[in-house]
């Protein structure tokens, strides 16, 4: 059958809501139309493959109105109603499954009704279940905001003013809850701009942003830690060369990151994660353990940068990559054990190979680090940039130079033939390429003044304009004793 909305629509259901659903449709409560019930009961059988060719809508329409003629526009009402009942019980189904939203519907509805004792009730059990919840976002701090209000507004003109101070204290409440809610919301927004300023050439006027970082640093926020993560990692970005700063974001991290939600979390463990990189590469090598240890804390979290669900390639070759550099060998081949199916399908054993490759070079297990580079396959650049470079580092191990001139002159010519290639992967490969062939011609030659020049000449390179810097400076500084 042709594809519908309604078939559409219930195609994302699963196989319990769409058995749920039926059980739905044929409750009179609900639904008092038999031809609905029938409608259902036809589809069922083929749900969720609707668009095969033994379903055609002849069939469905005798199911429905066994004896008449066909009349699709007869047809095209019953699949709206059963769509509009769809709906219906994908909202009814939603709420019952999250016991805060069906507390505050009960909550509006005995307010609405003037039934204290269930309103009562209702509202001590949505606060015992708003205060056992770990997650303290924006989201809490608006629930709790609409809890008191609807409480302060229940009661609050039944009693004589002069017997109303305990609602002028709920009110204070109420103002602090939304305050809580306004300031963390706030921040988010201000990270989210500057998240978009780096990949947009755009420039938000961050209006309300200076009084908000003033109102915090003038109050006690220590019951608040979301609002002290927030307000340090804005402060990190505003001066990221203050390493006070960076230390204070890390320790809360650790005390707090439970605290987040899933995308918070990620968030915050991406930034620290390239504040650690970027200071590496200024030089700074302790730097790379607090690179390791956010790699571990991402892991247990499952807090890393994901693409639907699954782990980047180039994260997952970082978990690899940066422990490595410090020389922790078995834990990379702990996580390559357990970690392959994290990574997308797809491309999923090209990042876990060449993650192999690392750790088997690391091991100074050449050969079969070659064996291992054979097997990735793909048109990605990401993937033949790495080819390419750790082709060029094992065949430089194993001293067969003359392969190494010819993996760097293929090396050159894709690098300046793909357009794809951004410039931020490309010059620092081709200085690594330039340079690389230099200590090559010269080690040929047995040219150790050059070797020796190269490795000064290394030095000089800013920081992040040169690829494998630790490495070829690793090289030089060995052939040069």
């Amino acid at each position: 059958m042709e594809k519908t909305k309604l078939t559409a629509f219930l195609k994302s259901f699963s196989g319990k809501e769409f058995r749920d659903f039926g059980k739905f449709v044929n409750s009179p409560f609900h639904n008092e139309s038999m031809l609905l019930g029938r409608l259902y009961d036809c589809l069922k059988d083929h749900h969720p493959d609707y668009e095969n060719s033994s379903l055609t809508k002849k069939i469905v329409f005798d199911q429905i109105y066994p004896g008449q003629a066909y009349n699709d526009k007869k047809l095209r009402d019953r699949f709206s109603d059963l769509l509009e009942l769809a709906e219906e019980f994908l909202v009814i189904n939603n709420i019952l499954k999250d016991p805060k939203e069906l507390k505050k519907q009960k909550l509006n509805l005995f307010a609405n009704r003037k039934l204290d004792i269930q309103f009562d009730h209702t509202y001590r059990d949505l606060q015992e279940l708003l205060n056992s919840s770990k997650i303290r976002n924006e989201d809490y701090f608006l629930e709790l905001y609409k809890m008191v209000s609807i409480h302060r507004e229940y009661y609050e003109f039944r009693k004589a003013i002069g017997k109303r101070i305990e609602f002028f204290k709920e009110g204070e409440k109420e103002v602090d809850h939304f305050i809580l809610y306004f300031i963390v919301k706030m921040l988010k927004y201000y990270i989210t701009m500057q998240n978009q300023e780096r990949h947009i050439k755009h420039k938000y006027k961050y209006s309300f942003l200076e009084p908000v970082m003033k109102y915090i640093e003038e109050n006690n926020f220590d019951e608040h830690p979301v609002i002290k993560i927030f307000y340090y990692l804005i402060k990190l970005r505003l001066d990221n060369n203050n390493e006070e700063l960076f230390h204070v974001l890390k320790s809360l991290t650790y005390e707090y990151l439970s605290a987040l939600e899933r995308n918070d979390q990620i968030i915050l463990l991406a930034e620290l994660y390239n504040y650690s990189h970027f200071k590496f590469v200024e030089g700074k090598k302790n730097y790379r353990w607090d690179q390791f240890e956010i790699i571990k804390l991402m892991l247990k979290y499952t807090a890393y940068p994901q693409n639907n669900g699954y782990m980047t390639e180039l994260h997952f070759i970082n978990c690899v990559s940066v422990p490595l550099s410090i020389s922790e060998i078995p834990w990379v081949e702990r996580f390559l054990e357990e970690n392959k199916n994290i990574l997308p399908q797809g491309n999923q054993y090209n990042a876990y190979y060449i993650g192999q490759c690392f750790l088997l070079a690391e091991k100074k297990d050449y050969d079969s680090a070659l064996r291992v580079l054979s097997k990735v396959s793909g048109d990605d650049f990401f993937y033949h940039l790495h080819l390419k470079n750790q082709y060029c580092k094992i065949y430089f191990e194993l001293k067969e130079y003359e392969m190494v001139l010819n993996v760097l002159d293929s090396f050159r010519n894709y690098l300046s033939s793909n357009q794809m290639i951004p410039d931020h992967f490309k010059n620092p490969f081709g200085n690594f390429i330039s340079v690389l062939k230099k200590i090559t011609l010269a080690v040929l030659n047995d040219d150790d003044f050059m070797i020796s020049k190269l490795d000064k000449e290394i030095s000089t390179f800013p920081k992040g304009t040169l690829m494998n810097t630790e490495w070829l400076k690793q090289i030089t500084e060995r052939m040069a004793k």
